[in-house]
């Protein structure tokens, strides 16, 4: 049967009503859903092999036997400890929360098994511990080669397996059309719209993979490009002219010297404000550069010429400590300060709300909340918004009614090579921090695997019994092919005891988060095992070990950005990139980062890395996609998409004006798509 796009998740085999309404809680309602639903990784099965070449840490593929033995282990969790035989060697299986695992499976039959190898409790032995498996003669998703990995919540019950099998289903049952007219495709070297799905769902390569994502990519990157074309037309509107002299004050009032790029940047600010015309600039720099000194010296600047001015962080974690750290700089010469985040109690937040619209308020630290409709300003004339420059168009468009023309200053801490930057952000000046603080010393990287675990814990050790702090980072929360925080936590506790370790993910509320933030940050808590939801938006002066776990499942950049969360105080920082691939490209990768700190060198030689056919890193929240993200990957075709978006708006031909209108209005969604937190 045949099947359309819009055609409903249902028709597909194995979706009933529960599993149904879990797609749909993740947007995906029709077949044309759940085909657009792009891989975030894409991992590679080595060949299958037996027990006994398996090597303890890693994964492995292994057809086996099951022999009909087993036993259940103590308590209600559902342990069993299976056996299995391979032809030569005879192993346990360890199935968790599978009550009826045993029962399930079919005895002497053969199954594909895959999953991780652990040390067993005799010296010397191995087990296999919570494998995906299938049966031989029903077996599609277990095989060696390239296969993809999908941002699933953790909590909605659908498996990797069950997912890959649906979306097999729509590849082989839906009929896709094509949108991005022929002569564009052939131009610009994609692939047609069902070899596209095929090679992205279903590839034989990770080369192929990459070819196939330029397609959707080409149109992600032409309703980028339409939605800063209609924003340019705001480059030259009037602002207020500021007195920039009152910068000399406050730079004197710090305890250190700015340093040379930052005294530019500064230079650069404070020349747009006294220009005349509104400031629409981007200040990118390194991890810990300083960009939000200069930030902050604007934001004086601002208030000291009469206007209200914002400080607005990605996070609630880091716009409380903005309030912390910096309101006293302020408070020295006699402004107020307050901060607004969404989860503040009613009573402190109606009181902050109160000094902002009242004009008390000098200075306002918070997260996007502060660009919602219930904060009124009694006179707003300067917004400073932290690393998320992605949503800096639609900043604006919200901002229209908050102050008059304010100056707006955007900051990055993801380097990306000049040339670029200057297509990226064409409506916006830039200013680059490409030096860093006096005295601050670079971490130290090493790359090693996991049969070096125990190394690894007696570092963590070290530094803890000293009062300092450990970052653990996994790729996911919870996984089946791959180390997660639930697992990674679990061994964590018990290597690590007495010191107390504790666990982050981006699925817990606010304030969960500021709890164990809070407690990681100036308590008890020694370690923090996470997701990269600390990537950002974290400054613990205290923390000297980032450990990641899977290094080679992440992007360069977002691991730099990772291992500039540790060394931020006096204490000299340390980075363990932890990998189990044996490939020559992964390594090489990872190398890049040992040998050097500087992120735009980074980001050059990522650039130059993935034309080889990488695929950017998992992202464990699945809100991976930032265009700048893309941009590095495909350089070349995001140059080009701009010219393709032209040729578009000029053709008369059914197709292109179609396609036209759809980039139209996938522009609104991703402009106006600003998380309020």
């Amino acid at each position: 049967m045949t099947y359309f796009a819009n055609d409903d998740i249902s028709v597909l085999r194995g979706v009933g009503s529960k599993k149904a309404d879990a797609l749909r809680h993740m947007g995906i309602n029709t077949l044309g859903d759940l085909l657009d639903f792009l891989p975030v990784d894409y991992r590679e099965r080595e060949d299958f092999v037996k027990f006994s070449e398996t090597v303890e840490g890693a994964y492995a593929l292994i057809k086996a036997v099951y022999t009909g033995e087993g036993v259940r282990g103590y308590g209600r969790a559902g342990k069993w400890t299976l056996n299995f035989f391979d032809g030569e060697t005879a192993f346990p299986v360890v199935f968790y929360n599978q009550p009826y695992i045993k029962t399930s499976l079919k005895e002497n039959s053969e199954y594909r098994l895959y999953g991780r190898i652990y040390p067993g409790l005799k010296k010397g032995s191995k087990v296999l511990i919570a494998p995906v498996i299938e049966r031989e003669d029903k077996a599609q998703y277990l095989k060696s080669g390239v296969y993809p990995v999908y941002a699933l919540p953790v909590k909605n019950g659908i498996k990797q397996k069950e997912f890959s099998s649906w979306i097999s289903q729509a590849l082989k049952e839906t009929a896709i059309t094509e949108d991005i007219p022929l002569k564009i495709s052939l131009d610009y070297a994609l692939m047609s719209a069902a070899d596209s799905y095929k090679a992205v769902h279903e590839p034989e390569s990770l080369k192929q993979a990459r070819d196939g994502m330029r397609y959707f990519l080409m149109k992600k990157f032409m309703a980028f490009h339409y939605g800063i074309n209609i924003s340019k037309s705001d480059r030259e509107e009037k602002g207020r002219k500021m007195d920039p002299s009152y910068s000399a004050e406050f730079t004197a009032s710090l305890p250190f010297e700015l340093t040379g790029a930052q005294q530019r940047a500064l230079s650069e600010i404070l020349s747009d404000m006294s220009s005349g015309r509104r400031m629409n600039r981007l200040v990118q720099g390194d991890v810990g550069s300083g960009k939000t000194f200069v930030a902050v010296a604007a934001a004086y600047v601002a208030a000291r010429n009469n206007v209200q001015a914002v400080i607005c962080a990605p996070t609630e974690i880091l716009a409380r400590q903005h309030f912390e750290k910096y309101s006293r700089y302020f408070e020295h010469f006699g402004m107020r300060c307050t901060v607004v985040y969404g989860t503040m109690k009613k009573k402190e937040k109606d009181a902050a709300l109160k000094l902002i619209s009242s004009g008390e308020a000098d200075i306002i630290f918070g997260t996007h909340v502060l660009f919602s409709s219930g904060v009124e300003y009694k006179d707003l004339g300067f917004i400073s918004i932290d690393e998320q420059h992605r949503y800096g168009v639609a900043q604006r468009a919200l901002l229209e009614n908050k102050g008059i023309s304010p100056h707006m200053l955007v900051m990055s801490a993801t380097p990306i090579p000049r040339t670029l930057a200057l297509s990226i952000y064409r409506d916006l000046d830039i200013s680059i921090i490409d030096e860093m603080p006096k005295g601050r010393k670079p971490v130290i990287t090493f790359l090693f695997n996991s049969t070096q675990d125990a190394k690894a814990y007696s570092y963590v050790r070290q530094a803890a019994a000293k009062g300092l702090k450990s970052f653990i980072v996994c790729p996911a929360i919870d996984s089946e092919d791959m180390e997660n925080v639930n697992e990674v936590y679990d061994r964590a506790v018990k290597a690590l005891a007495p010191y107390k370790t504790d666990f982050m993910t981006g699925e817990m509320n606010e304030e969960k988060k500021k709890e164990v933030m809070s407690s990681f940050a100036e308590g008890d808590t020694a370690v923090l095992v996470s997701t990269t939801i600390i990537e950002v938006g974290i400054d613990v002066p205290k923390a000297v070990i980032m450990w990641v776990k899977g290094a080679e499942r992440f992007g360069l950049s977002q691991l730099h950005q990772l291992r500039g969360r540790v060394g931020r105080g006096d204490d000299q920082g340390y980075c363990f990139l932890q990998t189990d691939s044996g490939k020559s490209e992964a390594l090489t990768r990872l190398s890049v980062l040992k040998n050097t700190t500087d992120g735009f060198e980074i980001a050059r030689r990522d650039m130059a890395l993935r034309g080889s056919g990488d695929i950017f890193g998992y992202r464990q929240s699945g809100k991976s996609g930032d265009i700048s993200e893309y941009a590095v990957q495909y350089p070349d075709l995001f140059m080009a998409s701009r010219e393709a978006l032209d040729r578009l708006s000029e053709s008369d031909d059914e197709r292109s004006a179609a396609l036209f209108d759809r980039i139209r209005e996938e522009s609104k969604k991703y402009f106006s798509s600003i998380t309020m937190n």
